[in-house]
């Protein structure tokens, strides 16, 4: 959550989150429901799971809606860098595109 002070301030906040395993449970050290619970209200929160071994449904829970949108998986690790690229692409193109819109829309008129 504190990386999110670094984003830029006219830009909505994504959180991509990479899990190689099954999520964590709560517990005494780690508890990612909780996390999910605490950057969600300020922040897209997607998860990109890495294994097959990894259950989508295991984490649907946790991401932001609509759901279906923020959940992915990769198969190959061999194909991590190639998704981030993608991901990446996508969604920063979108921010992009908003703020030009916003720029556009609340410039002052030339004279």
């Amino acid at each position: 959550k504190g990386m999110l002070q670094f984003g830029r301030r006219d830009a909505p906040s994504v959180c991509m989150t990479w899990t190689d395993g099954r999520p964590s449970f709560p517990s005494d050290e780690y508890d990612a429901s909780a996390g999910a619970d605490e950057l969600r209200p300020v922040c897209r929160l997607m998860i990109v799971t890495m294994r097959p071994a990894v259950p989508i449904e295991s984490v649907m829970p946790w991401v932001s809606h609509p759901k279906d949108q923020n959940v992915m998986a990769v198969d190959d690790p061999l194909l991590m860098a190639d998704k981030v690229n993608d991901i990446t692409t996508f969604y920063c193109a979108k921010i992009q595109r908003h703020a030009d819109y916003i720029a556009t829309t609340t410039a002052e008129p030339s004279k």
